[in-house]
């Protein structure tokens, strides 16, 4: 039996925008419609927008809870996973991907989840990333394998297939 891959949509939860959550929105929906699970941290913002937009293309959805109780999950999730472990389960979101796309990098979870896919050898796409991240980050990886930066649906496809 062949595991079916999963891509991870990593983002803000309360702090995000409009722009970011419908951004999250797409994002999901394409993930699921490539033939990936999706993993989140289950929560508010763009967590529950990336897997409202998997479970309406028919996608399976997992979540790396961050507190003791499945109930603060959104209603999208069909797989919680429950850590206890606070922002500490942001390495296991990453560890638990085989792609990871993170949402904008304008909060502190998110940042700490680009850093462990970093830190990984894991393809690595940032939708919409501050400018100065942006000439940043392609210093932490081999230029073989780069992060890739974009706002563009087009490329995310790429990226997935």
């Amino acid at each position: 039996m062949s595991k079916k891959p999963i891509v991870g949509i990593m983002g803000p939860g309360n702090s995000a925008n409009t722009e970011q959550k419908a951004a999250a929105h797409q994002l999901g929906r394409l993930v699921a419609k490539n033939g990936y699970h999706l993993l989140s941290g289950g929560g508010p913002g763009t967590m529950e927008s990336a897997c409202r937009g998997a479970k309406e293309a028919g996608g399976l959805v997992i979540a790396i809870a961050s507190g003791d109780d499945s109930e603060r999950l959104n209603q999208y999730v069909d797989i919680p996973i429950i850590t206890n472990m606070g922002g500490g389960r942001n390495y296991m979101n990453i560890l638990s991907c085989d792609r990871i796309i993170a949402i904008g990098s304008d909060s502190a979870g998110t940042l700490s989840e680009i850093a462990f896919a970093l830190n990984s050898t894991k393809p690595l796409l940032i939708f919409g990333a501050q400018p100065d991240l942006c000439s940043t980050l392609p210093r932490f990886r081999p230029k073989e394998n780069p992060p890739i930066m974009t706002d563009n649906y087009s490329t995310v496809e790429e990226f997935l297939s």
